[in-house]
């Protein structure tokens, strides 16, 4: 195997890993929790509040903030991939459009 091979399968695997371990923690309550009270525009009192009427303990404003700043990243990672995969878009389409038109 030659080392370019060697670096391609690290970071597969590390590509892989990356992914998994992401897929396994969109799955946790509590980034579930905190996500639903980002929606509807609650805080961590507000899910707190909910939790111990279902008599769960909450999680103090420290996690609740991780989270929520760990959402705000994928949201934002999300929109500038989309954002730059629309510019993409209209700019290939301009191209085929004056392609035709010439």
């Amino acid at each position: 195997m030659s080392a370019q091979q060697c670096d391609i399968n690290k970071l597969h695997i590390l590509f892989t890993c990356k992914l998994y371990l992401s897929i396994l923690y969109l799955f946790q309550i509590n980034l579930r929790a905190v996500w639903g009270q980002v929606v509807v525009g609650g805080g961590c009192q507000n899910l707190n509040e909910q939790l111990s009427t279902l008599g769960m303990e909450g999680m103090t404003s420290t996690t609740f903030t991780q989270i929520e700043e760990e959402i705000g990243n994928y949201w934002k990672k999300a929109c500038i991939t989309q954002i730059i995969l629309s510019y993409l878009f209209i700019k290939f389409y301009r191209q085929l459009y004056e392609m035709a038109t010439t």
